[in-house]
């Protein structure tokens, strides 16, 4: 296959409460042997560009993968990577190859790495330009107030936002987001402030579709048709955020449902007892996303954000947490094994997803 070198990457099965099926994993390590050539490791590409991801140690499976940064002077190397089938039971290997002097290009499979569930995945790194959607969808946020914007971040750079004005917000074609799941990752610098927005979803009339934020510390989420008539509003009965503080936080509803789950870190809160001000359905298109928001009801984040996810589904709980851990601890999540040299196999490999067990 032409990567001359391999490592074992192996996920601890006591991350993973139920078997699950084309998982994005970060892969976040620095490796001395992920050091290009130039500087005494094995990597072909000053880019990066011939690290891939397998199935198997031959490179015979390929896994998309999305690079998010490369060190080539220190190893350092960040990607996210979809595993087909990740078990509960037993530890899933999955294997790391590079080393490949014909690899000019990115060999990068973006897109392929969020499932069709994803209507958005912002990871707000790039230090100019939008800030660019990793899924198929393409919906980028072309309108940018930072005050930063390479400021450091949990998993790599992201915005540092004021609390006044600092927003970023995109016009899409209509979608709709019946049942969904909104997650993020946020640290406060003030969480004693109101109403602050991580992400919402507005609609063609200018309402929210939905809001994920914090206020005093706590979690809420709400759904309107309109700010004023018509919504219902939940939020976590305690104060979990603290300043200068790193949280992956969720929020999952089932369309019409009056209960809410809102999730700080891998806890989760069901939340039976909404504010509700008018029943009725409430709107589900969306052409517009913002992520922090300074407008309305609601003030801009004060802190920092990354890692924006939106899906038309409702993740298991089983997502959720592995998402939680493999974005917040990768470290604890995996384990990269010693390398190897990658040998020609004496038969075919045969292209067959990761067991689940």
């Amino acid at each position: 296959m032409g990567y001359t070198y391999y490592k074992p990457v192996t996920i601890d099965h006591d991350k993973i409460d139920a078997a699950l099926a084309n998982f994005p994993v970060l892969f976040k390590s620095t490796i001395n042997e992920l050091k290009s050539v130039g500087n005494g490791g094995h990597v072909q590409s000053s880019d990066g560009f011939d690290i891939i991801f397998s199935s198997d140690k031959y490179g015979g499976v390929t896994l998309p993968h999305e690079i998010i940064h490369y060190d080539e002077t220190t190893g350092e190397f960040i990607a996210h990577v979809t595993i087909p089938a990740i078990s509960a039971s037993v530890d899933t290997v999955y294997y790391m190859l590079y080393g490949n002097s014909a690899i000019s290009t990115s060999q990068e499979d973006i897109t392929g790495v969020w499932d069709a569930n994803f209507m958005s995945v912002w990871h707000l790194y790039q230090p100019s330009g939008d800030y660019v959607d990793s899924t198929s969808n393409s919906r980028e946020l072309d309108n940018i107030t930072t005050t930063s914007r390479t400021a450091a971040g949990k998993i790599y750079q992201c915005p540092q936002l004021d609390g006044t004005n600092d927003e970023m917000y995109g016009s899409f074609d209509a979608y709709t987001l019946a049942n969904l799941t909104c997650e993020a990752i946020v640290k406060a610098d003030d969480h004693t402030n109101v109403a602050e927005c991580i992400s919402q979803g507005i609609n063609p009339s200018g309402y929210i579709t939905y809001e994920h934020r914090q206020e005093g510390g706590k979690i809420w989420f709400g759904r309107y048709l309109s700010w004023a008539v018509q919504g219902i509003l939940w939020h976590h009965p305690t104060e979990l955020i603290a300043d200068d503080t790193w949280y992956y936080t969720a929020a999952t509803h089932v369309n019409e449902s009056e209960d809410a789950d809102i999730w700080v870190g891998d806890a989760k809160e069901t939340i039976t007892d909404p504010d509700i001000w008018a029943a009725g359905s409430y709107t589900t298109n969306v052409t517009t996303g913002y992520v922090s928001h300074q407008g309305g009801a609601v003030n801009s984040w004060e802190g920092n954000i990354e890692e924006v996810r939106v899906s038309n589904t409702v993740r298991s709980d089983s997502w959720i947490k592995a998402t939680c851990y493999t974005l917040t601890d990768p470290a604890t999540f995996y384990a990269v094994g010693d390398e190897d040299i990658t040998r020609i196999p004496r038969h075919p490999v045969i292209a067959m997803p990761l067991p689940v067990v």
